[in-house]
Protein backbone atom coordinates (compact mmCIF):
# COMPACT_ATOMS: atom_id res chain seq x y z
CA UNK A 1 0.00 0.00 0.00
CA UNK A 2 1.07 3.62 -0.92
CA UNK A 3 2.68 5.55 1.60
CA UNK A 4 -0.52 7.99 0.57
CA UNK A 5 -3.27 5.60 1.28
CA UNK A 6 -1.87 4.92 4.30
CA UNK A 7 -1.80 8.28 5.61
CA UNK A 8 -5.33 9.17 4.61
CA UNK A 9 -6.48 6.05 6.09
CA UNK A 10 -5.13 6.95 9.30
CA UNK A 11 -6.02 10.43 9.02
CA UNK A 12 -9.82 9.20 8.50
CA UNK A 13 -9.12 7.25 11.69
CA UNK A 14 -8.91 9.72 13.52
CA UNK A 15 -5.47 10.40 13.80
CA UNK A 16 -3.99 14.12 13.31
CA UNK A 17 -2.91 15.43 9.81
CA UNK A 18 0.73 15.28 11.18
CA UNK A 19 0.65 11.76 12.40
CA UNK A 20 -0.93 10.92 9.86
CA UNK A 21 1.80 12.03 7.19
CA UNK A 22 4.94 11.29 9.81
CA UNK A 23 4.11 7.57 11.15
CA UNK A 24 4.18 5.52 7.78
CA UNK A 25 7.75 7.05 6.77
CA UNK A 26 8.64 7.51 9.95
CA UNK A 27 8.13 4.01 10.70
CA UNK A 28 9.70 2.84 7.41
CA UNK A 29 12.92 5.09 8.28
CA UNK A 30 13.72 2.67 11.79
CA UNK A 31 11.56 4.69 14.33
CA UNK A 32 8.26 2.28 16.25
CA UNK A 33 4.87 3.45 15.50
CA UNK A 34 3.77 4.25 18.89
CA UNK A 35 7.11 6.79 18.90
CA UNK A 36 6.67 8.40 15.94
CA UNK A 37 2.69 8.93 16.87
CA UNK A 38 3.99 10.75 20.03
CA UNK A 39 6.43 13.09 18.25
CA UNK A 40 3.89 14.83 15.74
CA UNK A 41 1.38 14.30 17.74
CA UNK A 42 1.19 18.15 18.71
CA UNK A 43 1.46 19.43 15.26
CA UNK A 44 -2.29 18.61 14.27
CA UNK A 45 -4.65 21.04 13.66
CA UNK A 46 -2.13 23.32 12.30
CA UNK A 47 0.68 23.19 16.01
CA UNK A 48 -1.17 22.30 18.62
CA UNK A 49 -4.46 23.37 17.39
CA UNK A 50 -3.42 27.14 16.26
CA UNK A 51 -4.45 27.26 12.90
CA UNK A 52 -0.79 27.74 11.82
CA UNK A 53 1.29 25.35 9.97
CA UNK A 54 -1.00 22.46 8.62
CA UNK A 55 0.03 19.67 10.29
CA UNK A 56 0.26 17.79 6.99
CA UNK A 57 3.15 20.03 6.50
CA UNK A 58 4.66 19.64 9.52
CA UNK A 59 4.53 15.49 9.72
CA UNK A 60 6.21 16.27 5.72
CA UNK A 61 9.01 18.06 7.28
CA UNK A 62 9.67 15.68 10.52
CA UNK A 63 10.32 12.98 7.47
CA UNK A 64 12.33 14.95 5.69
CA UNK A 65 14.99 16.03 8.81
CA UNK A 66 14.74 12.40 9.93
CA UNK A 67 15.75 11.25 6.53
CA UNK A 68 18.38 13.94 5.71
CA UNK A 69 18.94 15.55 9.17
CA UNK A 70 22.37 16.62 10.93
CA UNK A 71 23.51 15.65 13.35
CA UNK A 72 26.63 17.19 13.96
CA UNK A 73 26.34 20.98 14.62
CA UNK A 74 29.22 21.63 12.04
CA UNK A 75 28.20 19.64 9.14
CA UNK A 76 26.18 22.32 7.32
CA UNK A 77 26.14 20.59 4.37
CA UNK A 78 23.77 17.82 5.89
CA UNK A 79 21.69 20.86 7.34
CA UNK A 80 21.49 22.68 3.60
CA UNK A 81 20.29 19.38 1.83
CA UNK A 82 17.81 19.45 4.59
CA UNK A 83 17.29 22.86 4.09
CA UNK A 84 16.72 21.90 0.33
CA UNK A 85 14.46 19.19 0.55
CA UNK A 86 12.22 20.61 2.72
CA UNK A 87 11.88 23.71 0.77
CA UNK A 88 11.61 21.07 -2.42
CA UNK A 89 8.46 20.05 -0.57
CA UNK A 90 7.04 23.19 0.20
CA UNK A 91 7.28 24.60 -3.26
CA UNK A 92 5.28 21.35 -4.31
CA UNK A 93 3.07 21.33 -1.58
CA UNK A 94 2.25 25.02 -2.35
CA UNK A 95 1.76 24.16 -6.37
CA UNK A 96 -1.07 22.20 -5.41
CA UNK A 97 -2.55 24.38 -2.94
CA UNK A 98 -3.14 27.86 -4.09
CA UNK A 99 0.66 29.04 -2.47
CA UNK A 100 -0.80 28.41 1.34
CA UNK A 101 0.60 26.34 4.11
CA UNK A 102 -1.21 27.82 6.83
CA UNK A 103 -4.26 25.74 8.27
CA UNK A 104 -6.34 28.88 8.76
CA UNK A 105 -5.98 29.54 5.17
CA UNK A 106 -6.40 25.87 3.97
CA UNK A 107 -9.70 25.23 5.73
CA UNK A 108 -10.81 28.69 5.51
CA UNK A 109 -11.52 28.82 9.00
CA UNK A 110 -9.50 30.25 11.76
CA UNK A 111 -9.31 26.27 13.78
CA UNK A 112 -7.97 28.39 17.29
CA UNK A 113 -11.24 30.06 17.50
CA UNK A 114 -14.14 28.03 18.62
CA UNK A 115 -17.18 29.28 16.99
CA UNK A 116 -15.22 29.20 13.64
CA UNK A 117 -13.82 25.95 14.34
CA UNK A 118 -17.11 24.68 14.73
CA UNK A 119 -18.65 25.83 12.11
CA UNK A 120 -15.86 24.07 9.67
CA UNK A 121 -16.52 20.99 11.73
CA UNK A 122 -20.03 21.41 11.06
CA UNK A 123 -19.60 21.99 7.09
CA UNK A 124 -17.89 18.76 7.34
CA UNK A 125 -14.54 20.62 6.24
CA UNK A 126 -11.96 18.86 7.83
CA UNK A 127 -13.37 15.48 6.56
CA UNK A 128 -13.49 16.62 2.99
CA UNK A 129 -10.71 19.51 2.58
CA UNK A 130 -7.90 17.60 5.27
CA UNK A 131 -7.65 14.17 3.96
CA UNK A 132 -6.49 15.53 0.16
CA UNK A 133 -3.98 17.86 2.22
CA UNK A 134 -2.56 14.54 3.85
CA UNK A 135 -2.70 12.89 0.51
CA UNK A 136 -0.89 15.93 -1.69
CA UNK A 137 1.79 15.64 1.57
CA UNK A 138 2.40 12.26 1.52
CA UNK A 139 2.82 12.19 -2.48
CA UNK A 140 5.45 14.56 -2.37
CA UNK A 141 6.79 13.11 1.09
CA UNK A 142 7.36 9.94 -1.23
CA UNK A 143 8.70 11.61 -4.25
CA UNK A 144 11.32 13.47 -1.83
CA UNK A 145 12.17 10.60 -0.01
CA UNK A 146 12.33 7.83 -2.69
CA UNK A 147 9.92 5.79 -0.99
Amino acid sequence: MKKSDQAKNMFMEGYSCSQAVYTPFAVDLGIDKETALKISSSFGGGIAGSGKTCGAVTGAILAIGLKYGNTDPDNTEAKQICYDKGNLFLEKFKELNNSKTECNDLVGYKRNDISEHNKAKELGLYKTICPNLVTDAANILEEILGS
